[in-house]
C-alpha cells in the first residue's frame, strides 16, 4: 500500500474495480433529498496486514473513517433485519446494469450494498468516497463508534 500518510483522499466510481468493501463497518446513513445523494458513514479497510511467516493469519488492518456518497440516487430499497443484532457490516458492493438516465445525459448503474444481515439497493450515477482522517494501523477491522461519528452528517461535503 505504501505510506499511509500519502493515501489518496478522494475515491470515485472510476476506482470501483480496485476498491473492496468486505468487512467494512457501516455506522449510519442519511439522504440528502435536495441532491438525491445517499450518504454513508463507514470504516474503510485499505489493507489487511498478513503475517509473513503465516500468510493466512492477519496481524492488523489499515483503516480510516470515510464518507461514501452515492450521487443522484433513485429507486432506493433498504432491507436489513436488526432483530438479533445492531451490527451492520458490508459484505460487498455490487454494481450492474449500466444505462442512461431517463434524461439521456448521464450513465447510471444499479448498486447493491450487501450486508451481513440484509441489503440496500438503488440506482446512482456514481459515488465519491472521502477519507476523513489519515488511516490507522489497528488490530480490529473498525475504529468503533466513538471517533465523532455524527460529525459526517453536520456539514455538506
Amino acid at each position: 500500500m505504501g505510506d499511509i500518510n500519502n493515501i489518496k483522499r478522494i475515491w470515485t466510481d472510476k476506482d470501483f474495480s480496485v476498491m473492496g468493501w468486505h468487512d467494512n463497518r457501516f455506522y449510519g446513513f442519511s439522504f440528502d433529498y435536495l441532491n438525491h445523494n445517499l450518504i454513508l458513514d463507514i470504516d474503510y479497510i485499505f489493507e489487511w496486514l498478513t503475517d509473513i511467516q503465516n500468510p493466512g493469519h492477519y496481524t492488523g488492518f489499515i483503516v480510516a473513517p470515510c464518507t461514501l456518497i452515492f450521487e443522484s440516487c433513485s429507486a432506493i430499497k433498504i432491507n436489513f433485519d436488526l432483530k438479533d443484532t445492531t451490527d451492520l457490516v458490508i459484505n460487498e458492493i455490487k454494481r450492474h446494469t449500466p444505462r442512461l438516465t431517463p434524461n439521456g445525459k448521464f450513465n447510471e448503474y444499479t448498486y447493491k450494498i450487501i450486508l451481513d444481515n440484509g441489503d440496500v439497493e438503488f440506482s446512482s450515477v456514481g459515488f465519491i468516497q472521502k477519507v476523513r482522517e489519515l488511516p490507522k494501523i489497528i488490530k480490529n477491522q473498525d475504529l468503533g463508534y466513538g471517533n465523532n461519528r455524527r460529525e459526517m452528517f453536520k456539514s455538506p461535503l
